[in-house]
C-alpha cells in the first residue's frame, strides 16, 4: 500500500484553514477563495495539470422566510429558513402533520392517515425533504414545512429539489410551491397546534435564483505506463447556507489534499485525477458537470472514490458502493483494518457526488461515517472544534487504500457501473 500513513495532524491543518475562509455557499465569495486555497495545495503536494473547470448554477438567495399559527393571540411566529428550491408565495391554509417520514411507504400510510393533501399544508420531519417534495406537489399540497432535526436552535439548511432534478436543469428547477424549515423546538407547537387547534398555518417564502459562475478544481497524478485509463477521487468544497461545514465537507476536501500527498510518488498504472468539486450541495453539480465535460474519458475510468463528511463520531463504518465494485471495495478496506459496519446499494439513494459516475457507467464507492446523522448537520454549529481528527483520518485511510488499489492494480476487472437504479443517463453515447 501507500508509503506513509495518512496524518490526521495534516488534514486537521488543511481543514482549519478552509474553516478560516468561512461560508462556501456556492457563489458566495468564501467559496471562490477556497478554490484558490485548493489550487495552491494542489499544487504544493505534487499534483500536475491543476485547474479549474467553470461552469454555470442558479444558486439560492432568500428574500423572505416565515410560518405563522393562525388564531394564536401571541407568539404566532416560529424560528424558520427558507426551504431551498421552492417556489415564492404566501399561503395560508389548513395544516396536516405527516410526522417522520424516511420511505415512500411512510408517506403511503401518512396520507391515508390524514385523508389526502389537496389544498393543505404539509408538516413533515426529513432530513432529505427533496425524497418526498414532488410526491407532495402531485398529491395538491400547497406549501410545504420540515421540521429541522438540529439542536440547540440551530436550523438545517434544506433542500426541496436535488439530484437529479437540480442537476439536469441547474439554472431552472424549483418546486411550484413555497416551503420552509422550522426549527425543532417551536415545531412542538407548530404540531400541537395543528392536531389541537384551529389547525391553520401560514407559510411565506421569497426567494430568488440568482446565475453565478463557479468551477470544480482538478489536479493529477500522472502513471508511469501510459495506457490512458484513469481513476477519481474527489469530494465537494461548498459548504450549505450557514456556517463553516467543518464536516460537510472541509474535512473531506483536507483528506483529498492528504491522499494526494500520500500518493504523490506511488508508481501508478492509471492516471489517478483529484477533483475538489462544486455545488454538490445544490444537487451534485460540480460532479455532473466533470462526468459531461469528461465523456470523452469515461470509457477509461475505471472506478470512482468519493470523501464526503468522512469523520463523524460515534458513529458506523458505512460503505456505500454499486454492485460493480463493492466487493473490491469491501476487501480493500479488511486489508486496512476498515471492515464495514453497514453496506449499502449506492445507487438507490442519491446521497452525493458518486452518484453521477455510477449513472455515467463508472464504478464508485463511498466510505464513510454514519448513522448517526452530525448533530448540526447544514447548521452554523457544524465546527471543526467537534471532530475528531482520528476518525477522519481513519476514513481518509480506507479511501486512499481505494485509490492505490484503483490506480496501481493491473487487473481490475470491473468493468462498467451495475446500478439498480439510473436517475440520471450520463453515459457516453457508446454505453447505451
Amino acid at each position: 500500500m501507500n508509503s506513509r500513513p495518512i496524518r490526521h495532524e495534516n488534514i486537521r491543518t488543511d481543514a482549519a484553514a478552509l474553516c478560516e475562509i468561512g461560508n462556501r455557499f456556492v457563489g458566495n465569495p468564501g467559496e471562490a477563495e477556497a478554490r484558490d486555497y485548493i489550487k495552491q495545495r494542489f499544487r504544493d503536494v505534487g499534483l500536475a495539470h491543476v485547474r479549474e473547470e467553470t461552469f454555470e448554477v442558479a444558486t439560492y438567495r432568500a428574500r423572505t422566510a416565515r410560518c405563522e399559527l393562525i388564531g394564536v393571540a401571541s407568539g404566532s411566529a416560529l424560528a424558520c429558513v427558507g426551504l431551498q428550491f421552492t417556489g415564492s408565495g404566501d399561503v395560508e391554509s389548513e395544516a396536516v402533520d405527516l410526522g417522520v417520514l424516511r420511505e415512500p411507504s411512510d408517506l403511503d400510510r401518512a396520507i391515508r392517515r390524514c385523508g389526502g393533501l389537496a389544498g393543505r399544508i404539509a408538516i413533515l420531519q426529513c432530513p432529505y425533504p427533496y425524497l418526498f417534495t414532488e410526491r407532495l406537489v402531485a398529491e395538491g399540497a400547497v406549501a410545504v414545512v420540515d421540521v429541522s432535526e438540529a439542536r440547540d436552535g440551530h436550523i438545517c439548511h434544506l433542500n426541496a429539489m436535488m439530484y437529479p432534478a437540480l442537476a439536469a436543469n441547474p439554472n431552472g428547477t424549483r418546486l411550484p410551491i413555497p416551503g420552509v424549515t422550522v426549527e425543532r423546538g417551536d415545531a412542538e407547537r407548530l404540531v400541537e397546534h395543528v392536531r389541537v387547534s384551529s389547525r391553520r398555518v401560514r407559510v411565506v417564502h421569497d426567494a430568488r435564483y440568482e446565475i453565478v459562475t463557479t468551477a470544480n478544481v482538478v489536479g493529477e497524478l500522472a502513471s508511469v505506463d501510459g495506457t490512458g485509463e484513469r481513476a477519481v477521487i474527489g469530494g465537494h468544497y461548498d459548504s450549505q447556507l450557514e456556517g463553516v461545514g467543518a464536516s460537510d465537507n472541509a474535512s473531506g476536501i483536507a483528506s483529498l489534499i492528504e491522499v494526494a500527498d500520500v500518493l504523490a510518488s506511488t508508481r501508478l498504472h492509471r492516471n489517478l485525477v483529484f477533483a475538489a468539486f462544486a455545488d454538490e450541495e445544490g444537487g451534485f453539480r460540480g460532479s455532473t458537470h466533470y462526468c459531461r465535460l469528461h465523456r470523452d474519458t469515461l470509457d477509461s475510468t475505471v472506478g470512482m472514490v468519493n470523501l464526503d463528511a468522512p469523520g463523524w463520531a460515534p458513529s458506523q463504518r458505512s460503505l456505500h458502493a454499486d454492485a460493480s465494485i463493492r466487493a473490491l471495495a469491501v476487501e480493500t478496506a479488511r486489508q486496512v483494518n476498515w471492515s464495514p459496519d453497514e453496506e449499502m446499494d449506492a445507487s438507490l439513494f442519491p446521497g452525493s457526488d458518486h452518484n453521477p459516475f455510477i449513472d455515467a457507467g463508472v464504478p464508485s464507492c463511498f466510505f464513510w461515517r454514519h448513522p448517526p446523522t452530525h448533530p448540526y448537520y447544514h447548521t452554523g454549529g457544524d465546527t471543526l472544534d467537534l471532530l475528531d481528527f482520528r476518525v477522519v483520518a481513519d476514513t481518509a485511510t480506507v479511501s486512499c487504500a481505494m485509490i492505490e488499489r484503483l490506480g496501481t492494480d493491473r487487473n481490475l476487472g470491473l468493468g462498467r457501473s451495475r446500478p439498480s437504479k439510473r436517475w440520471l443517463d450520463l453515459r457516453p453515447d457508446g454505453q447505451r
